[in-house]
């Protein structure tokens, strides 16, 4: 039995706010990345899809380039093992 059409579109919303609030914060960008890394051939292009789903979301990239993004991953992950 096929859902209705607004049941559909409740989820679609639903998951679109889980991913907004996700990737709002720096560590949610992080675990995205992680979470989506299985599914690209490099760090690069999963890299490229998280920033520009930042972007359709929130009007702009979170990050500048994959530099940029390596360099604040490495702060992060130094500044949480203190």
């Amino acid at each position: 039995m096929k859902q209705p059409e607004w049941k559909t579109e409740l989820n679609e919303l639903q998951n679109e706010n889980r991913l907004l609030k996700q990737l709002g914060t720096r560590q949610g960008f992080f675990q995205y990345y992680f979470e989506q890394l299985p599914k690209h051939k490099t760090n690069v292009e999963c890299f490229n899809y998280v920033n520009d789903k930042h972007l359709e979301l929130f009007g702009e990239h979170r990050y500048e380039s994959h530099y940029s993004f390596k360099r604040s991953l490495t702060y992060f992950h130094k500044s949480n093992k203190k």
